[in-house]
């Protein structure tokens, strides 16, 4: 049996009585995160575009829910406008696979749940779909080689970002599990998904202002993956042996070896997908670290903004564009790559979410005074951190630090690198719950009513296996269903 064969055969098959604990678990905060950035990027403008969209794209059709719009659309058009919104503030999951850092979680999610809606499944039948292409990615993903990062140019060869295949074969997946199709039709759904896979421009890290395509659309992606699934049900037909073999899609690529081990070994018994890791903030993964050290320099020491003079952070060859440094960033995704912004919204107290980023905080004279205290110093050293255990292929701790001048001393933190192993490594369940309220408090501001939907996402995403119809975690979702 091919690996794509093995793969497909496994995740066609896959129910939720098939899930251990901890992986329903993982996928109930993957679906409460994902819907969380979802819900904060319907108020970005990217979020205003991808909401046009669908109605241009979609009409009046009603088969499943759009995040923070009352409109329903299409499975297609509405997984579009979810997996976009979701990656609009770049808060969403990332799997930090040494060869292929990925953020196909949230595309996963927001695919398997417009096909949910649109076939009335169950919450149990949704949290299979989540685990089967949340692990599809992945495997995929520590099934390309590791590769050693140059100090420079480091986006040009070797590390790739962005996980293409990733989140197109797990959206895919996904909603071939939702629609129930036999293994076949699954191999077919995978084959084409593989067919169209995102290409991120190496023009997106010149960019002095970051435009609203980032390096992976989680929007295209899920659309993607959906209608794959749906072709395949129609009788489409896609390469079956799509990853395998010489001329197997890891080869298209550009890489040069591929491990089919990983990629559809112990099936069922290792679960990939419990590597992911939750955001803190909206903003680049690999930017957490350091922020996080200085974060917890101004919490510690319980600093005002007023008070720091100077602000000193050290941080990887993966945060070393220039956008990352820039004491004058332009446009709301430059935000989100923007060591001094970001500082800035720590220092000044400000809740992480779309208004970090809109026109306000851009302009504010307090934020933009604060962005010319930081320096960002890259450390070519963390060009290692790619060298994990050729075992594991997974970055389990990344270097960075913060040095801080206030009242006449300085304070200095290394990043503090928790196990990913630990069910709560990064976020714990109370901490990912704030992250959801803290992205919609703008909802909630424009409608006291999404203070009571809010608590009612919170209970139903954790009682999920026992909903019969998704289509109520829907009604949630949209501003005015009752």
């Amino acid at each position: 049996m091919t690996a794509t064969a093995a793969l497909t055969d496994y995740f066609a098959g896959l129910s939720y009585d098939d899930l251990p604990p901890v992986v329903t678990r993982h996928c109930k905060r993957l679906l409460l995160d994902t819907l969380a950035c979802a819900l904060g990027g319907s108020r970005s403008p990217l979020g205003d575009v991808s909401t046009r969209f669908a109605a241009i794209a979609a009409g009046e059709a009603s088969e499943a829910s759009i995040a923070g719009s009352p409109r329903r659309s299409t499975a297609v058009a509405a997984a579009s406008a979810n997996g976009r919104m979701a990656g609009a503030l770049d808060a969403d999951d990332t799997f930090t696979g040494v060869g292929q850092t990925s953020h196909h979680g949230a595309g996963t999610v927001v695919a398997a749940l417009a096909l949910a809606e649109r076939g009335r499944a169950s919450g149990g039948q949704l949290l299979a779909a989540i685990a089967a292409g949340a692990e599809l990615g992945a495997r995929f993903d520590v099934a390309v080689p590791p590769r050693v990062i140059a100090a420079a140019g480091e986006h040009a060869g070797g590390w790739r970002v962005g996980g293409g295949p990733a989140g197109v074969l797990s959206a895919a997946v996904a909603a071939a599990n939702v629609l129930g199709l036999d293994a076949h039709a699954t191999m077919h759904a995978v084959g084409i998904a593989g067919a169209h896979v995102d290409m991120p421009p190496l023009k997106w890290f010149e960019a002095p202002e970051a435009p609203m395509v980032k390096s992976m659309d989680g929007g295209w992606n899920a659309a993607t993956g959906v209608s794959a699934g749906l072709l395949a049900q129609l009788g489409m037909t896609g390469h079956v042996d799509v990853l395998d073999g010489d001329t197997g899609l890891w080869r298209a690529m550009g890489y040069d070896s591929f491990d089919f081990a990983h990629l559809a070994g112990d099936l069922g018994e290792r679960w990939s997908l419990l590597d992911a890791r939750f955001k803190r903030w909206p903003c680049q993964y690999w930017m957490q670290p350091s922020l996080g050290a200085f974060d917890q320099i101004v919490r510690e020491q319980r600093l005002q903004a007023g008070e720091i003079e100077s602000v000193q952070l050290r941080v990887t060859t993966r945060s070393s564009a220039p956008r990352f440094r820039e004491t004058q960033p332009r446009g709301f995704v430059t935000c989100q790559f923007n060591f001094p912004h970001v500082a800035a919204m720590l220092a000044l107290g400000r809740t992480p979410g779309p208004l970090w980023f809109d026109a306000v905080a851009q302009s504010d004279p307090e934020v933009a005074a604060f962005r010319e205290r930081v320096e960002v110093e890259v450390d070519p050293g963390s060009a290692v951190l790619a060298g994990a255990d050729p075992d594991d292929r997974v970055i389990r701790g990344l270097p960075g630090a913060a040095t801080v001048r206030a009242r006449g001393r300085t304070f200095t933190q290394e990043a503090i690198a928790r196990d990913p192993h630990d069910p709560d490594a990064g976020l714990s369940d109370d901490e990912l719950v704030q992250k959801l309220r803290d992205m919609t408090a703008p909802l909630r501001d424009s409608d006291p009513a999404w203070e009571a939907r809010t608590v009612a996402l919170i209970g139903l995403v954790g009682e999920l296996e026992t909903v019969a119809d998704v289509r109520a975690l829907g009604r949630l979702l949209r501003p005015d269903a009752q």
